[in-house]
C-alpha cells in the first residue's frame, strides 16, 4: 500500500486509517495505530504525508466528525520532531524542506496551517542555514508579491528565523 503507483488510492487508504484513529472504538484505534507504525518508517512516507495535506479535495468535515488531514498534520509534525535527526533519509528531508515552505504559504485550513508552522519552526531550528540555504530567498519572494496570504506566510516564516537568532550573542 502507501506510495505505490496510485496516489489517489494511497490517499483514500490514509483517510480510512485516520478515520479509524478517531473512531472512538479502541480496537479500530489500536489497529490503525499499528498500521501507521508499520508504514510511517518507510522511505517516502513523510513526504507523502506532506503531499496528502495539500489535497483540498479530501473532506475534513465528514459525517462522523473525523478530520483526516488535520490528523495527518499532527502526525507529520510529530514524525518530523522525533525522527528528523536519525530516521528520515536526506532525500526525504530535501523534499520535506521544499514542500513544507510551499504548504505553509498555500494551506487554507487554519488548524492544519498552525501545525505546519510549528513544524517549519522546528525545521528552521534544525537545518537553517546550513542545510536550507534557499529559505531566505523563498521568504523574500513571498514578501515581494501583492498577495496578502503569501506576505503573511513569508513574514510568519521569517519570524521563526528571527526567533532562532533573537537571543544568540
Amino acid at each position: 500500500f502507501i506510495m505505490a503507483s496510485n496516489f489517489e488510492k494511497d490517499c483514500q487508504r490514509l483517510v480510512e486509517i485516520f478515520n479509524k484513529t478517531q473512531s472512538g472504538n479502541t480496537d479500530l484505534i489500536r489497529q490503525a495505530e499499528q498500521e501507521l507504525a508499520r508504514i510511517e518508517t518507510k522511505d517516502g512516507f513523510v513526504p507523502f504525508l506532506l503531499n496528502f495535506l495539500s489535497q483540498a479535495n479530501i473532506n475534513d468535515d465528514n459525517q462522523n466528525g473525523c478530520k483526516p488531514r488535520f490528523a495527518a498534520s499532527i502526525r507529520l509534525k510529530n514524525l518530523i520532531k522525533y525522527r528528523w535527526k536519525q530516521q528520515i533519509n536526506d532525500s526525504d528531508k530535501e523534499t520535506i524542506r521544499n514542500g513544507i515552505f510551499e504548504q505553509c504559504i498555500k494551506q487554507k485550513d487554519p488548524s492544519i496551517r498552525r501545525q505546519l508552522f510549528t513544524t517549519i519552526t522546528f525545521l528552521i531550528e534544525e537545518d537553517f542555514p546550513d542545510k536550507w540555504n534557499d529559505l531566505l530567498s523563498n521568504i523574500a519572494k513571498c514578501i515581494q508579491t501583492n498577495n496578502p496570504y503569501m506576505i503573511l506566510g513569508g513574514l510568519s516564516i521569517l519570524l521563526a528565523v528571527y526567533k532562532k537568532y533573537h537571543f544568540v550573542n
